[in-house]
């Protein structure tokens, strides 16, 4: 595990010096480099397997092939077997060193052969072609960008930015998508021309010309699994438990994140299983609203040695900071959870084990079922029913009625929300549905919001748009929950879960795995028929059959709760003064994208629908920290 970097074309000690040293925070524990006249590489590393040796970069015998690596390939030890058949020779006991060496095997086409989380970057000296490859689901980040004939690497942004030749300037179209999903989907970053390579996929750059290529796609519905509910459930079962095992490799201390929810619960079950004595952490606000009580009872139930931080008002002043690690913003308040945890593990372990996945693989998300079940009943139910009939009752209904429906404690919804509501009911394809439901800033506020000279550049067609609808309206993929599924492998969950938690766990020095997200195991679920991932309302299905044995019954099968960290209860006080600060009548004006007038309004309003209103004023509030952290220099970079 580290932090790589690198560019081409002649060599530049200082420049890549100083890309190394702005990611000493992912690897604290080692410097490395490899410069000639056509690249020069760097890394940090963070020591899990093989801690004596193993530095890098790594080579193979005639140094002909020279690769930085970021990341764990789980099967290392059967890879590795072979080669030595093939009679290469090893000088370390790392998982990276497989690398050069199944290239000069097996050409570019070895990274099938891996099973893991890895970003690395691989110089064929003979051919002179460089290689980045990022791994099948985007668990670990990989970022470049084009300065004339110079390509530059580097596991974060900020380290891109070292270079003189590298100006940070705001990309407007991904500012718009950010204000949207809050985060920016796919490979574009809010910097202009700095990209992130796709999962799945390689980039190859030979005589100055860039190329890319896909290695690896989820394809949903590729085999008719004509399973029995047992069969399911048993092969899940297998899959998982052979998944954790992998990812207990390691030859420091490791632990899990227990949020008290079924997946991370199951998760820490299993590492307890495999590995007694292991470590989990939790955080909560307030012992009541949250989940910290389920995840204590989990913890009591395995006996893990159990560790706990509590949000407090005073931790939204770390926003800078998370941000500032983050490169790209999330507008979502578990950040500063995210934060406090990697802060609370690390002085404990260097390796964490975590439940994310596992929604993305059962379709559970409470916008993906709503978004489900009301398409299969808009398919089927007449069209007066959608067009005239609900709108005409939901304009009628009083909003205590509607909040009685609504699953978020100490919130409630306002007219806002009632006609958000009414243009899904207008909306008619799936797509449609989609951003009516998930879209932060909708394109009414963003009329409202923006002034004039940024809605000229961001109010056009969008790609992005598009890519979702080839998705969303793909006809080869029969089932409508499976469509979901798809989109948010491809974006919600590289984007915004994964790009969030690395650079968060990354600051601190710590590697976050992933059991549910082993390639096998997705290529599995994508063929598992829909009704055994969503039976009769109940979400994660084979999950719960599978693993019920393991835990107590009220963890198997207490229902999906809303994993929220309110803000005006967490933050009070601190967090309007902050936006008293940070959006002042003075830094709107001067930054002059959005009408002071409205987040005026938006703040007078909060007390109507704190729940749409503080999350906008959250993205707002993020937005301009990253500003003045990336663009006007204010920060550390």
């Amino acid at each position: 595990m580290c932090g790589i970097v690198g560019f081409t074309s002649s060599r530049n000690s200082e420049l890549l010096h100083e890309m190394i040293q702005s990611m000493v925070h992912r690897g604290p524990d080692d410097e490395g480099r490899y410069e000639s006249d056509e690249v020069s590489f760097g890394f940090r590393r963070l020591s899990i397997v093989d801690l004596s040796s193993g530095n890098q970069p790594l080579f193979n015998e005639t140094h002909s092939v020279c690769v930085v690596f970021n990341g764990e390939i789980y099967n290392f030890k059967e890879i590795k077997e072979s080669l030595i058949q093939k009679g290469h020779r090893f000088i370390s006991s790392t998982d990276g060193e497989i690398i050069p060496h199944a290239y000069e095997e097996y050409g570019i086409e070895c990274v099938q052969k891996f099973r893991g989380m890895f970003a690395f970057a691989l110089w064929d000296k003979e051919k002179q072609i460089l290689f980045l490859v990022r791994d099948r689901l985007g668990i670990k980040p990989l970022h470049y960008t084009r300065v004339n004939t110079t390509l530059l690497f580097a596991s974060e942004i900020k380290s891109l930015l070292r270079s003189p030749f590298v100006k940070p300037e705001l990309n407007p179209e991904a500012m718009n998508h950010f204000l949207s999903f809050r985060y920016v989907p796919g490979t574009e970053s809010l910097l202009k021309n700095i990209h992130i390579l796709e999962p799945g996929h390689y980039l190859k750059f030979h005589k100055g010309n860039v190329s890319i290529h896909p290695y690896w796609q989820l394809t949903m519905e590729a085999k008719d699994l004509k399973m029995t509910e047992e069969e399911g459930v048993e092969t899940f079962k297998i899959l998982l438990e052979e998944s954790v095992k992998y990812r207990l490799m390691s030859d420091v201390p490791l632990g899990v994140y227990l949020s008290g929810g079924l997946d991370s619960s199951i998760v820490a079950g299993l590492v307890q299983k495999f590995h007694p004595k292991t470590i989990t952490f939790s955080h909560g606000f307030d012992g009541h609203r949250d989940e910290l009580k389920y995840a204590r009872r989990v913890a009591k139930h395995l006996g893990s040695e159990h560790e706990e931080v509590m949000i407090q008002k005073k931790d939204i002043h770390c926003l800078p900071e998370i941000i500032y690690h983050m490169d790209s913003p999330i507008a979502n308040s578990d950040i500063i959870g995210f934060y406090l945890l990697a802060k609370l593990a690390r002085p404990k372990v260097k390796v964490i084990l975590a439940g994310e996945g596992a929604d993305e693989l059962f379709g559970s998300y409470v916008h993906q079922e709503a978004l489900f079940y009301g398409h299969t009943m808009k398919k089927y139910f007449p069209s007066f029913l959608w067009k005239k009939f609900l709108p005409f009752m939901l304009k009628k209904v009083p909003l205590s009625y509607l909040n009685v429906l609504f699953a978020y404690p100490g919130y409630s919804l306002d007219q806002k929300s009632r006609d958000k509501i009414l243009r899904y009911f207008d909306s008619s394809t799936l797509t449609d549905d989609y951003l009516t439901l998930n879209s932060l800033f909708s394109l009414e506020d963003k009329r409202e919001l923006y002034e004039e000279s940024l809605a000229k550049k961001v109010f056009q067609p969008s790609t992005l748009h598009d890519s979702f609808r080839e998705i969303l309206e793909d006809s080869s993929i029969h089932d409508t929950l499976n469509r979901l599924i798809k989109l948010e492998f491809q974006y919600w969950l590289p984007s915004y879960h994964l790009m969030k938690e690395d650079k968060i766990a990354m600051s601190q020095g710590l590697e976050q795995r992933y059991p549910f997200l082993d390639h096998f195991l997705v290529e599995y679920m994508a063929c598992v028929p829909s009704h055994l991932k969503l039976k009769r309302r109940t979400r994660k299905y084979l999950l719960r059959k599978a693993f019920k044995d393991l835990l107590p019954s009220e963890i198997i099968h207490r229902p999906k709760g809303p994993i929220l960290v309110p803000i005006d209860h967490c933050f009070g006080n601190e967090f309007d003064a902050l936006l008293s600060d940070c959006l002042s009548e003075k830094r709107v004006k001067e930054r002059g994208l959005f009408k002071y007038s409205t987040i005026q309004k938006l703040r007078a309003e909060r007390g109507q629908n704190p729940f749409l209103y503080d999350r906008q004023l959250f993205a707002l509030l993020v937005f301009e920290l990253w500003c003045e952290i990336f663009l006007d220099k204010k920060g550390r970079v």
